[in-house]
């Protein structure tokens, strides 16, 4: 009777199926995806950056026609490089094998609708050389530190759902702030935040000894960031990128965009006649 069972069975296109929406590729096993809910209105300042991002995706997708009649194959890939702070990289020990298959599949990409890839790293001297050569990661973005400007944006930014009192002048605390990253714009106004919160604690602390008058206006205890916190974490605050470090993203960045690149400096077209009737005329 078991040998009829085993007999009888056959694995059937919809066993397939169900295998490969259920089994992950041994190469991305140790990856995870996350769904991230940080929009770019949500970054501050890097408006540089920010504009080519958009036009690296939205430009393929919106003006479709053009790339079609000049059978131009869009960009599928990009790559931010930038110190620690500015383009953010998360990630472990990277095996090789994950390497191959990253490389595998965005050898496909230009065949695949509407697929981005936009990877970042603050370690572009670990990159394998082969990630990097025309098909696959051929558009750098560098992110570089951000300006007075910038950072203006990043506080407000990072401070916008706080209750920040009206003695904290934002533009005088990103003048003091030059050659902070983003990362450590959001850590002083976190660490700011828990200044306001530890005072509002010691306060209430305190009234919960003192029999509390009928008209006492309980609004004094909301935790409040104050010039006084920012001045107190400053002075514990350090950058967390030297201007030596800065200057080795800035040249190493420079290199990779001089490796590839062959000047041909001496290239001119032949002279033509007036377009015949019928051309643009555009170009002469």
């Amino acid at each position: 009777n078991d040998a009829k069972v085993l007999d009888s069975l056959a694995v059937t296109q919809d066993n397939f199926r169900f295998a490969l929406n259920n089994i992950k590729p041994g190469a991305l096993r140790a990856a995870f995806v996350e769904k991230s809910t940080v929009h770019l209105e949500d970054i501050g300042g890097l408006e540089d950056a920010k504009r080519e991002l958009l036009e690296f995706i939205s430009n393929p997708l919106e003006y479709a026609q053009e790339f079609f009649e000049l059978d131009v194959t869009p960009l599928r890939t990009v790559l931010l490089i930038g110190p620690p702070g500015c383009a953010e990289a998360r990630g472990d020990d990277t095996t090789d094998s994950m390497i191959y298959h990253l490389m595998s599949e965005m050898d496909r990409i230009d065949s695949r609708e509407d697929v981005f890839i936009i990877g970042a790293t603050n370690r572009p001297d670990l990159i394998d050389s082969a990630i990097l050569r025309p098909g696959r990661f051929n558009q750098l973005i560098y992110i570089s530190m951000p300006d007075e400007t910038s950072r203006v944006a990043i506080l407000k930014g990072a401070l916008r759902n706080s209750l920040v009192a009206k003695n904290v002048d934002l533009n005088s605390l990103a003048k003091t702030t030059t050659g902070f990253s983003g990362a450590d714009l959001h850590e002083i106004s976190r660490r700011a935040g828990r200044f306001a919160i530890r005072e509002s604690i010691a306060k209430k602390k305190r009234q919960s000894h003192v029999r509390m008058a009928r008209n006492w206006d309980q609004s004094d205890l909301k935790p409040e960031i104050c010039r006084e916190h920012f001045e107190a974490v400053l002075k514990l605050t350090r950058r967390s990128v030297s201007d030596n470090d800065l200057r080795k993203y800035e040249i190493f960045f420079a290199q990779i965009l001089q490796q590839p690149q062959v000047l041909c400096t001496q290239l001119r077209f032949p002279h033509q006649e007036q377009p015949s009737q019928g051309g643009s005329g555009e170009y002469k």
